[in-house]
């Protein structure tokens, strides 16, 4: 499930590994051109394993992997009952976190049928202020994506910029044709940042979420025309 929010521009650079790259495209199928991120893309140049794409930065966050000094940030949002309404996981004692960061920090970057949890750090402090998950369908075609961000952290951009990366990484990383989102109709906010970055609702279902009924919205982000990918 979606979750609340820096736009970012489809012809912004990511400075890839070779293995990784492939030339930008011009522009997103299905939604209104997005506003140009000020800067330059780029990861970090002290990342661990050379072939992983994280760090990533952007204008304002930083995508890059949890960390077990992220553990008190993490369970500070986690363990709010009012961000977890819409969400698929729920909170969970400190062990049980740290485990699960500790699992997250060593995952594949983009494994098939299995969701891995990416953390979304300010830029200017490195500090986590939320995180965003990614699954790649078994047969590669597509990606869900949903994300958390803190209450404090909300309102800023902040999550915007980060699902314009993340997206835009996914299409140049993998094969996949689409990213999917699925929100609950209740959702506003998520719903209106999705549609923000160029998402087209494509879908409503009846659904019973948390044992409540409810109505779901799938939008989707096509691939740009024209995109190479680099597997």
């Amino acid at each position: 499930m979606v979750v609340n929010s820096n736009q970012w521009h489809p012809s912004t650079v990511i400075v890839m590994p070779e293995e990784y790259r492939h030339v930008p495209s011009p522009h997103i199928r299905g939604g209104r051109r997005p506003h140009r991120m000020r800067g330059r893309l780029r990861f970090h140049e002290d990342r661990m394993n050379p072939l992983d794409p994280l760090p990533l930065h952007g204008t304002h966050i930083t995508l890059r992997r949890l960390r077990a000094e992220d553990l008190a940030a993490f369970q500070s949002y986690r363990q709010d009952t009012a961000l977890a309404r819409y969400q698929g996981w729920q909170p969970q004692s400190d062990a049980d976190a740290l485990a699960f960061i500790t699992s997250m920090a060593m995952a594949p970057i983009f494994p098939r049928a299995e969701w891995v949890q990416l953390g979304i750090a300010e830029r200017a402090t490195y500090e986590l202020i939320g995180d965003i998950g990614i699954c790649v369908s078994a047969d590669g075609a597509h990606a869900e994506i949903g994300f958390t961000l803190s209450r404090p952290a909300q309102g800023r951009g902040f999550a915007q910029e980060a699902l314009g990366l993340a997206t835009q990484l996914l299409f140049q990383a993998t094969t996949v044709a689409e990213v999917r989102g699925i929100t609950d109709a209740r959702n506003a906010p998520s719903i209106a940042l999705l549609e923000r970055v160029g998402m087209r609702r494509i879908a409503s279902s009846d659904a019973v979420f948390k044992g409540e009924p409810c109505v779901e919205h799938t939008y989707v982000l096509s691939r740009p025309q024209g995109g190479a990918h680099s597997r």
